[in-house]
């Protein structure tokens, strides 16, 4: 399909001002195309961005689309604005991991895989929209049963879960 570069023009501009991922469906609606456009148009304007040697990039993340910095620039990136946002603690690094790698899971799990209490840092982490909520174990007690969120999947850039990077194996003593 050929689309007019006014199009592209709009998508682009929708991207950019977007701060949270745009899926095929939201563009689709605003842009009144069918999904299938929608995604094309889409897939049109990331091979440009590739092609070109730009600073940005068209990636699919979250289950929608972001128009985002390369990855090979972070470094003057971070020089230029020095991150304002508190960065993660080891501990909240450490649970989010376990959690990705392990969801659904209760605060039980991560407890005797951390091996150490994880209240105030699962506190921590929903309170920042890294991790939700994902209904409850049926065990004695119900408990909470938690996964990331898609703030998460945004925060590291990918798109599903599955896109991390496998874990090492561990070494047999």
């Amino acid at each position: 399909m050929l689309f007019r570069e006014e199009d592209k023009a709009i998508l682009e501009c929708i991207l950019f001002a977007s701060v949270e991922a745009i899926t095929i469906s939201q563009l689709a609606k605003v842009m009144e195309w069918k999904k299938e456009e929608a995604s094309e148009l889409l897939r049109v304007l990331q091979a440009e961005y590739d092609e070109r040697s730009s600073g940005l990039e068209l990636a699919e993340i979250a289950g929608g689309w972001k128009l985002r910095t390369k990855a090979e620039h972070a470094s003057a990136l971070e020089k230029f604005f020095k991150p304002l946002r508190n960065r993660l603690t080891k501990a909240a690094l450490e649970t989010l991991a376990i959690i990705a790698y392990n969801q659904p899971i209760t605060k039980m799990d991560i407890e005797s895989i951390r091996g150490v209490k994880v209240d105030s840092v699962v506190s921590n982490l929903l309170e920042k929209g890294l991790i939700q909520e994902d209904g409850r174990k049926n065990s004695p007690g119900r408990p909470i049963l938690y996964a990331v969120s898609a703030d998460f999947l945004q925060h590291f850039g990918i798109n599903s879960v599955e896109d991390l990077p496998p874990l090492p194996l561990a070494e047999e003593g």
